[in-house]
């Protein structure tokens, strides 16, 4: 759950020295938690933190929840098995031995994360943005080039403030979240 990772993070990970950050699991899916004060900001109904239901493109493709143009449909594992017929480790892969259809898939992707990373920076202010989960794995490639981007495309202020980085605790941040809830 990406709200127990983003607790883990805020306690023990990249999130520990700053009091309001985001973050984001980009994996099969695309999640989010929101930290305020360090705790987690829920919403109303609990729903809140849902970076990948965030509508990018109205012309996108099909999301897994019916709507179109997601950032989860556009961004994802799944977004580019789509795109590419391969898993992401295979996608990378062959992107690194020269494909051209996986390069694209990935410089399309990081687009779109830029994309999401200046919607969020522009609505919520963090100080931080820590970014996990499977695809964070491919950040020279993924991860990098949406943060080169995402600076134009975010407001000037916020964009200098904010940092984008890796979250630090990987698979066992779920964990320790889960964990934090109890204490």
């Amino acid at each position: 759950d990406a709200n127990c990772a983003a607790l883990a993070e805020a306690w023990f990970g990249a999130g520990k020295f700053v009091k309001h950050f985001l973050y984001i699991t980009v994996s099969t899916g695309i999640g989010g938690g929101i930290i305020i004060d360090k705790k987690v900001y829920r919403g109303a109904i609990g729903s809140a933190g849902e970076f990948g239901h965030m509508i990018i493109d109205l012309n996108g493709p099909l999301c897994a929840c019916g709507n179109y143009g997601h950032l989860e449909s556009l961004a994802s594992g799944t977004a580019l098995k789509n795109k590419t017929g391969l898993d992401a480790i295979s996608a990378h892969l062959a992107a690194h031995q020269g494909d051209k259809k996986a390069q694209k898939a990935i410089k399309e992707m990081a687009h779109y994360l830029a994309i999401g990373f200046a919607n969020l920076t522009n609505i919520f202010n963090p100080e931080l943005i820590v970014v996990g989960g499977g695809l964070s794995n491919m950040w020279e490639h993924l991860v990098l080039p949406a943060k080169k981007e995402f600076k134009q495309l975010a407001l000037t202020l916020p964009a200098r403030s904010v940092k984008i980085v890796r979250a630090k605790l990987k698979s066992d941040a779920g964990m320790l979240g889960a964990a934090a809830l109890c204490l």
